[in-house]
Order: C-alpha cells, then sequence, then structure tokens
C-alpha cells in the first residue's frame, strides 16, 4: 500500500555526497540515493490530478473558467528540457498550487544543466525520458542496441546529488532484458509514467498495460507512485473526448493523469479543446478502485 500523502508538500531529499558526470553517466560510490517517497496522492482521497506539458497548462489558464477548475488541484506541470527557462512568467496560476517537472530525453543533457546550475530552484522533479520517437530525440547512445539502465541510474543519481525527485518513463522499446534492467533501477525512482495514451481505445489493453507494467515496478520498489497517460492520438489516429473518458475513468484511483495533448511527433497540433472536456469529465468522472503492489 501507498503511504499516507498531502496534496501540498514534496518530501525534502536527502542530497548524495556527489553527482554524476556531464558526458556519460556515472554512478558515483556504487549506485545512486535510494528513492524517496513523493508526496502524491493523499490516502482516502481520489480526486484526479493532473500531469501536463507547459504549452497545456498556457492554454488552460488562459480560460478564465476552465482555470478555475484547476484551482486546488496541484497538477504537475512539465517544462522540456534544453533550457533557458523564462521564470519572468509562472507557468501556472498560483491558485493552481502546481508543481513542476523539466522532462529530458537526454540524460547527457539533464548532466549538462545540472553541471550549468540551469535547473530553476522552483523545479522539484526530473523526469528522463527515454524513448526513441519523441521530441527531442533521444540520441541514439542511449537507446537500444545499448542498454538504457545506465542512463536511468545516471539521471537518478545527479538529481538526487542536486536535491531533486526522480520520474522515470518510458524506456522500454528495447529487449526483455533491457527492460527487465531499466525496471531494475527503480530502486532509485520517485515515480513512473506508464505511456498508455496509444491504447486508450482497448480499455482491457490500456488497463493491463497500468497493471504489468506497474507490477515489474512495484516489484522491485513497491513504493513508486505512477501516472498513466491519456491523449489525443491514439491507434493510429486522432482521438476523441468521449472515446478518452472511459479511458481516464479506468485509471486507479491512486494514479495520476498524465494528459498528452500535442504538439507531438503524431500530432503536430495542440488540440487543447479536446484537453478541456477531458478536465471538465472529471468533476463527474467515476474513480477505479486503487492499484497496489502484488
Amino acid at each position: 500500500m501507498f503511504k499516507s500523502f498531502t496534496w501540498l508538500t514534496i518530501l525534502t531529499l536527502a542530497v548524495a555526497a556527489c553527482s554524476g558526470g556531464s558526458s556519460a553517466p556515472s554512478v558515483p560510490n556504487g549506485g545512486p540515493t535510494p528513492a524517496a517517497t513523493p508526496t502524491l496522492v493523499p490516502e482516502g482521497v481520489t480526486p484526479y490530478r493532473f500531469l501536463f506539458g507547459e504549452s497545456l497548462a498556457g492554454a488552460l489558464s488562459a480560460n478564465p473558467a476552465v482555470s478555475a477548475m484547476l484551482d486546488g488541484t496541484h497538477p504537475i506541470v512539465i517544462l522540456t528540457g534544453q533550457g533557458p527557462y523564462d521564470v519572468s512568467q509562472p507557468f501556472a496560476p498560483a491558485a493552481w498550487g502546481a508543481t513542476y517537472m523539466i522532462r529530458f530525453t537526454s540524460e547527457e543533457q539533464m548532466q549538462a544543466e545540472f553541471t550549468a546550475g540551469a535547473i530553476p530552484a522552483f523545479v522539484q522533479w526530473v523526469m528522463y525520458d527515454n524513448e526513441p520517437d519523441t521530441l527531442p530525440p533521444t540520441p541514439a547512445n542511449e537507446l537500444p542496441p545499448n542498454d538504457p539502465a545506465p542512463y536511468y541510474a545516471a539521471g537518478a543519481s545527479v538529481a538526487h546529488a542536486n536535491g531533486k525527485l526522480f520520474a522515470a518513463t518510458a524506456g522500454l522499446s528495447g529487449s526483455e532484458a533491457q527492460r527487465q534492467a531499466v525496471f531494475a533501477t527503480a530502486i532509485y525512482w520517485d515515480f513512473y509514467g506508464v505511456q498508455t495514451q496509444t491504447g486508450e481505445l482497448n480499455l482491457t489493453q490500456f488497463h493491463n498495460n497500468i497493471v504489468n507494467t506497474m507490477d515489474s515496478v512495484w516489484a522491485v520498489n513497491p513504493a513508486v507512485p505512477f501516472s498513466a497517460g491519456v491523449g489525443d492520438y491514439a491507434s493510429g489516429g486522432l482521438a476523441q473526448a468521449t472515446q478518452i473518458v472511459p479511458a481516464l475513468e479506468s485509471i486507479p484511483s491512486n494514479g495520476l493523469v498524465w494528459l498528452n495533448f500535442g504538439p507531438n511527433p503524431a500530432s503536430s497540433i495542440g488540440r487543447y479543446d479536446i484537453a478541456v472536456a477531458i478536465i471538465e469529465a472529471t468533476l463527474s468522472a467515476a474513480r477505479a478502485p486503487a492499484l497496489t503492489p502484488p
């Protein structure tokens, strides 16, 4: 079972003694700092909580009525790595109570930005997203047929060494042995984002993807919280809100909802009207039972 959580704080990480190098995955002293238990979803409370990108945050906050629906919901707003980051304007209204995450598709880029001191102090999370079809692209040397696992371990190391929480996602495009090697680094993860959005029109596939993936993660670290993705592109075509809501309602109540709404390689437009409809639906949508480690 997950430990009791609160909406308003993220536990302070102990800072590791040293960080990895800036040009190659380097894990000091035999391994990264073990993961903390982040505070994400409170025990006994089941409102929907979202992750979404900064462009979607801007579109949602521009509509006062829509923005008000997110007040006090504490979304995680994802900034795309490769700064500099414009911190002169807030990325989300203060009333949302948002926390911030930078998503890196390159562990080398993550290392470089920490070394340069480029990560803003208000950012609590960094995410490593290793996959062949993403924006910006993951460098070839970090992808299969090379072993992605050391890059996850090194990313966790530098994040924890700099007082940040580490979120993992993807990393599952290689062989089964490589997938299991990536899951083995979950001992150092503070969160995992299950990328379920492309299968959201098949509810059985969607649910099984969440369960099977988290079973693999929890076999290593049963304290890792998770999100499941829904988005505007599924099964090779653009999805509509009425198709997405059933998938949303099937996400376990202790999981966050990652709104993947373009621009992305498959959908070059940001269909934010669909995202608005999804958020409106959560005001009355049911919640599925919680998912717990086996």
